[in-house]
Order: C-alpha cells, then structure tokens, then sequence
C-alpha cells in the first residue's frame, strides 16, 4: 500500500463535513467520467440520498484515503451491499452481496483495486451465508479487473439511449393507436401512478416479479422477489429521495393487471430518463400491448418532462424481443454492461 495512504470505513452518520465533502470530490470525478452525458446532482442531493437506509440491506463502505486529512484526496472505493433476513429475497439471493469498487484514474493498475477488493473479502468471514460478490462494469477497464480476479462472466447486457429528437412520432402515434382499440373492443383501462397504490400493491407485485423473471439473466445466481414490501422500501428510496417513480398498468376487463411500464426521473438531471422495466403477462401477450404501454409511455414522458433530451435503458443481449421494439423506437446502443460473479472463498484463498 501507498505509504501515504490507509483504508478507513465511511459511514454518512458519523463523517466529518470535511470527509463528506472529499467523498463527493471522489463522486464528482467517476461519475463524469462514466456517465459525462447525465451531469452531476447537487451535493445536497446526494448526501440525502446516502442519509436514506434500506432495511432490507446492510452497506459497507471502504476509502482508501490520503492521510494528510486536510488536503489529501480518495483515492479509492468499495461498497458492498448485503441483504438481511429482512429481505424478501434473503431466502433466494441471501449468499450474493452486490459489489461497487472504483480508483481514481491516475491510480490505476497500481494495486488499489485488490487492496479494497481483499477488505470486502475480510469481512465476508464474519458474513458466512455470503458466498458470491456481484459486480458489473459498463467499461473495458473495470472489466478487466474482474476478468483479472477470475470472476465469472454471468450476464451481457447493453445500455442503449434513446434521443427525443429522433423518436419516430408517426411510428409511436400507431403502437398508440393500440391502446386505444385495447381500450375500445377489450374494455383495457390504462393507468398511471407514481407509488404503487395499496389497494393493487399485492398483485402487481406478483407480475412485476413474474415480467422481470421473464428476462434472461444468463448464468446469473440472482433472482428477482419483488414483495409489497420492496415496493414500499422503492417507494422511500426514491421518492422519498427527490426522484421521479412513474408506472403505466394495463389493467383488463376481468379487473387483472396484464401490464406494466416504468421509468425513473431525477429532477437534478433533467436531461435523462431511465426506463425500466416494460413487461406484460404472458396470457395477455401477441396483442401488441407491450408497444402501447412503451409508446404511451413515451408520450407522458414528453409531456411531463419537457426538459429531458434523451432516455437510456438496459437489455440482455439475448432479448430479441424487447431489442427489436427499441430499435424500432431508435435506441441506439451506447455501451456494453456486463455482469461478474467472484466466488468468496476462491477470492480468500487467492489473498492468503
């Protein structure tokens, strides 16, 4: 290790101002660099973010920092987020813990990364049910770091963008259009919320963690349990942070919901919408309710957020479906997104 610099756990509750501030320092130069197009959100902003707890999970946070407290900057940084028995999905996905590891870029290939790498591995010993990290990397060198450490490569998606100014309007008026013989001759309602109502919360729960089950996730451990509680937890996150959570259902004559389209909106990032997840149950499928739902979708997003100039989703690479309606919709792909699994106890012993 540096000779000038140590690793110290960071914890938003007891930092000093001055560390916070180094924190975001550090924040302000990754995020430029990975995501230049989205632009920064306001200190303020993100340290409300960071103050909001997830019950569900357990955050460890790592620094390696230079030891003149005045000046000296992060250098470095890992995250590791461990579900707990009060998860929903501890059952299923308790023994995967979600890892985020970045280096400032003039400290690369000097060793930082397995410095950090080899904390987490310390303190999965007193975490015993946690047996694999996930991480993912939409560049080449955090994918060659994980490649390094002999993680495996267990999901390829891409992360497209969709531009306003190219969306083909004539073509999204006819995938509308849809909704509107959906809503005439199948009596279809189509409706918007931000929270999920409690009186639906139950159901579109269970289509929500049936539709992203749906999905190819490759050789992924992970598996998606989406409760009334993580909803609820969402809800909190991201409402509750100053975000955007806006959904579109499909709900059919027989009172079942057969649909659903989301996406996210930071007010302190106006340029950009994340879409999520867009799917229809698969007895109500081959009516091209997926479109109408993409495409009236679109048309909210437009007129709620004037601001916005473009909209970045996520797919595995094997989604034909899903790619072919957004490259019909003109996503473009911007860069891959691959996800790694490391194996704990290989990572140990490769430290010892």
């Amino acid at each position: 290790m540096y000779q000038d610099c140590e690793i110290v756990q960071f914890e938003i509750s007891s930092a000093s101002d001055e560390l916070i501030e180094r924190y975001h320092d550090f924040d302000d130069i990754i995020g430029l660099e990975l995501i230049p197009y989205e632009g920064l959100t306001s200190r303020e902003f993100r340290r409300k973010s960071l103050q909001i707890t997830n019950p569900h999970v357990d955050v460890y946070t790592w620094l390696i920092i230079n030891k003149d407290a005045i000046s000296g900057p992060i250098i470095g940084k890992a995250i590791l987020h461990v579900k707990n028995s009060q998860s929903p999905s501890y059952k299923q996905n308790g023994h995967i813990a979600r890892l985020i590891l970045f280096v400032l870029p003039e400290h690369r290939r000097m060793n930082i990364g397995s410095i950090l790498l080899d904390e987490i591995v310390k303190k999965t010993s007193e975490i015993p049910y946690v047996k694999l990290l996930m991480a993912s990397s939409n560049n080449e060198i955090g994918c060659r770091f994980c490649e390094s450490k002999e993680a495996k490569l267990a999901l390829e998606q891409t992360i497209s963008v969709l531009d306003f100014s190219n969306v083909d309007w004539e073509l999204m008026a006819n995938w509308r259009k849809q909704k509107e013989i959906l809503e005439a001759t199948e009596n279809v309602d189509f409706v918007f919320f931000e929270a999920v109502p409690e009186e639906i919360i139950e159901e579109y729960a269970n289509l929500y963690t049936e539709t992203i089950n749906h999905q190819d996730l490759g050789s992924l451990q992970l598996r998606n349990v989406i409760t009334p509680d993580t909803l609820r937890n969402r809800a909190n996150i991201w409402i509750g942070g100053g975000m955007k959570w806006h959904t579109l259902i499909s709900k059919e004559k027989n009172g079942k919901i057969s649909g659903l389209s989301e996406f996210l909106y930071n007010p302190e990032q106006p340029d950009i919408v994340h879409q999520m997840l867009t799917g229809v149950k698969q007895e109500y499928r081959k009516r091209g309710l997926g479109k109408a739902l993409k495409a009236e979708l679109l048309y909210f997003m437009k007129d709620k957020y004037p601001k916005a100039k473009f909209i970045e989703t996520s797919n595995a690479i094997t989604n034909e479906a899903m790619l072919s309606i957004n490259t019909r919709m003109n996503f473009r792909v911007k860069s891959p997104l691959k996800y790694y699994e490391f194996e704990v106890e290989k990572l140990r012993k490769a430290f010892e």
